[in-house]
């Protein structure tokens, strides 16, 4: 989505929300998701399209911020967890993600390697006050 896009939804959402309103936003942030297996990092997907997925709305944010619709009142950030099963459930997964990919080698690291599966993936969590 592009910035202006992400200010036009965001515009709408602040006229919804009443004025002592709260917007949370949470979104993945660098450094990029890992897979360990057995507690053992067998490498990072590749988000590099992603991450300018997420670049290009949080720009979108920022500019809420400039506008006055919204003000940051904390950030957060930690890490989720997603377990797979079987080898072929994480790639089947991670193919369907918008602009994520597993980098060949981690593949062949994770058909090497015995279940369950991790994905961990470092998240950030703001809350805005509405202006």
């Amino acid at each position: 989505m592009e910035p202006e896009g992400v200010v036009n939804a965001l515009s709408r959402i602040h006229k919804a929300l009443k004025k002592e309103g709260v917007l949370l936003d949470l979104h993945p942030t660098k450094p990029f998701a890992t897979v360990e297996g057995a507690g053992v990092r067998l490498g990072a997907l590749d988000e590099s399209d992603f991450m300018q997925i997420v670049a290009a709305t949080e720009a979108g944010l920022n500019e809420t911020l400039r506008l006055g619709l919204f003000a940051l009142e904390k950030r957060r950030t930690f890490d989720v967890v997603e377990r797979f099963e079987t080898a072929d459930e994480l790639v089947d997964k991670v193919a369907d993600w918008l602009g994520v990919s597993i980098p060949n080698r981690v593949v062949e690291r994770v058909r090497a390697s015995a279940p369950p599966f991790d994905i961990r993936e470092r998240v950030l969590l703001q809350r805005f006050q509405v202006l």
